[in-house]
């Protein structure tokens, strides 16, 4: 029996003993909400009980049949009145123990199934996450660049009140600001359906208000990459099931084989007499008759083209993992590249730019057109930088999923 297996049980075990969290923390990071729905998101719970019912299919499996327990009565008299027997059968030698190992294929299976969901459900967490917090930190900046129209609105009033602007030139304030409004109201309408989405992985009422998140920066931080793609790839619950599921076909093709061979049946009966004065037990010997032979080899050559198909689609699914985790790291690299060239260098300078038009503009120097072209750039700027990092966190995400995390 592969100790794998136990150890996949052991592990799974630990999981549902472990203690549920009462709550989430006022502020939550990506972890967090993590742990938090491994321990209550319902489609993880399913997948655990369903893991649970498939290891009490191995004791089944390795039993043997019921016996038989026989009453005969007489009718017509003849020398024996009645008679009580029990029978029990016995398959062809080692046919318990192939059904049994099919059965620890599939409960494997079914644990490396569990497994692969908890990934799958963390990837989703820290994707939806990157959204939610995307969002909060792109609200900030528009509120930020809100502030920063209203007050070049004032420096226009102000010109306009010396007599040296035009009513034109508020409204064009005036459009700019409208505008990140409109844009501010489209973000937070997306906000309920994300956090709907959210509290399903948690297994929580969809409209159920969320804690605060952290900063991207901070979430990046509490969420190393991983790049050590070898072992971990190679240990992925995907291929580790689709590799239980071959070990499952080998011994059901060896199962009906074996199915295929006579099996056994002894049995005892005790016998009443007429007389009264005797009592006869006999002891009985039966041998099954599998003449259906076709049958049996039919089962033999489906299970060994379902291994077959399963040793095809495990070299499919690593070609996958390997291109996702290709991509993934590409797009990690790229998005750590973006966020230092935004965060490091173009972010101060689109700064400086903006609070040099603005000056110029309030010293009647400069033109309402250049201010709202460099407010319009540093928004751009600080926009891309956001997105930069929410970029790295669902890179991450992919990461974790592909090579666990830790």
């Amino acid at each position: 029996m592969n100790h794998r297996y136990f150890y996949t049980l052991f592990a799974l075990s630990l999981i549902a003993a472990a203690p549920a969290a009462t709550a989430l923390p006022a502020t939550a990071g990506p972890d967090d909400f993590v742990a938090y729905a491994l321990e209550h998101n319902a489609t993880l719970a399913a997948a655990g009980a369903r893991a649970e019912a498939g290891r009490e299919r191995v004791p089944q499996a390795r039993a043997l049949p019921d016996p038989d327990l026989m009453y005969s009565y007489y009718i017509q008299r003849m020398d024996v009145r009645q008679s009580i027997g029990v029978r029990q059968s016995f398959p062809f030698p080692g046919t318990l123990s192939r059904r049994a190992a099919v059965a620890e294929s599939e409960a494997e299976i079914r644990a490396m199934d569990t497994a692969s969901l908890r990934r799958v459900i963390a990837d989703e967490i820290l994707r939806t996450y990157a959204d939610l917090a995307y969002i909060d930190a792109t609200l900030r900046v528009l509120g930020e660049n809100v502030a920063v129209l209203e007050r070049i609105e004032r420096s226009v009033e102000a010109r306009i009140e010396a007599g040296d602007g035009s009513g034109a030139a508020l409204i064009r304030a005036e459009v700019a600001r409208a505008r990140l409004e409109d844009e501010r109201a489209a973000l937070e309408a997306r906000i309920p359906p994300l956090r709907a989405r959210m509290n399903r992985f948690l297994g929580r009422d969809p409209h159920e208000p969320l804690p605060s998140l952290m900063p991207l920066e901070s979430a990046i931080a509490e969420t190393p990459a991983r790049l050590d793609r070898p072992g971990a790839l190679a240990a992925h619950p995907d291929l580790e099931g689709l590799e239980r599921a071959i070990e499952g076909r080998r011994n059901a093709a060896e199962l009906a084989r074996r199915e295929g061979r006579p099996g056994f049946a002894l049995g005892a009966e005790w016998m009443d007499t007429v007389s009264g004065k005797r009592e006869e037990v006999m002891v009985t010997l039966g041998v099954s008759l599998p003449i259906w032979r076709e049958r049996y080899r039919a089962g033999e050559r489906e299970a060994r083209a379902e291994r077959r198909a399963l040793e095809a689609e495990r070299r499919d699914r690593r070609y996958l993992l390997e291109a996702e985790f290709r991509e993934a790291a590409n797009l990690h690299e790229d998005a750590l590249r973006r966020a230092s060239l935004y965060g490091e260098r173009l972010l101060p300078r689109g700064r400086q730019a903006l609070e040099a038009e603005e000056a110029a503009y309030a010293g009647g120097r400069g033109d309402l057109l250049d201010v709202l072209d460099a407010q319009r750039v540093l928004l751009e700027l600080e926009q891309a930088h956001d997105a930069a990092l929410a970029d790295i966190l669902r890179a991450r995400a992919t990461l974790r999923r592909l090579l666990g995390d830790s």
